[in-house]
């Protein structure tokens, strides 16, 4: 088991969403569980674009039977708009839970808030303060759904990486010396 501030159990809805217009968006992990409990978690898009990669070097880190269809996931609009559990992340972590095995596997997501979070360099001292578990469908599926929302936002140029304004035709890219013709 896992020690957490909230522990939600198993997850019935594990969703990515963006708010607002690219340029100006922020990101949000939606998390229900079957009690009715809600966890709305702010994400900064590079931390959902690692999560998105975790998941994905996990899945195939530890192959099984493939999964079967993946779990229709609601609209982002029926989400509740007070969750018991909303605050912004500091670190995330994703793992493989152990306990239940014999069911089928399990994956586990720790969420740490900003402020428990400790720096990038140290371990996180004191416990998580969010976790839930979630099936290989739910994980693959939630990869599929992180990439939708991060190929969303603006387009990138393809010297620099850097996003791009649509409304500009240019942008000051730094290795073509900060011109572009």
């Amino acid at each position: 088991m896992f020690d957490a501030q909230y522990v939600f159990g198993p997850a019935t809805r594990l969703q990515a969403q963006a708010i607002g217009e690219p340029g100006h968006r922020t990101f949000r992990l939606m998390v229900e569980s079957s009690d009715g409990r809600a966890a709305a978690l702010w994400v900064e898009k590079e931390q959902l674009q690692a999560l998105g990669l975790a998941v994905e070097q996990l899945l195939s880190e530890f192959q099984g039977q493939p999964g079967g269809r993946p779990p229709h996931q609601p609209p982002a609009e029926t989400f509740p708009p007070n969750p018991t559990v909303d605050f912004k992340v500091g670190r995330l972590a994703l793992g493989q839970d152990e306990s239940e095995l014999e069911t089928g596997p399990r994956y586990v997501l720790l969420v740490y808030d900003l402020e428990g979070s400790g720096s990038d360099e140290e371990e996180p001292t004191q416990p998580a303060t969010f976790a839930c578990r979630a099936t290989r469908d739910q994980l693959r599926a939630l990869s599929r759904n992180i990439s939708e929302v991060v190929a969303a936002g603006r387009p990138r140029c393809p010297l620099c990486g850097e996003p791009m304004d649509p409304q500009q035709k240019s942008h000051g890219c730094v290795r073509a010396n900060g011109h572009h013709v």
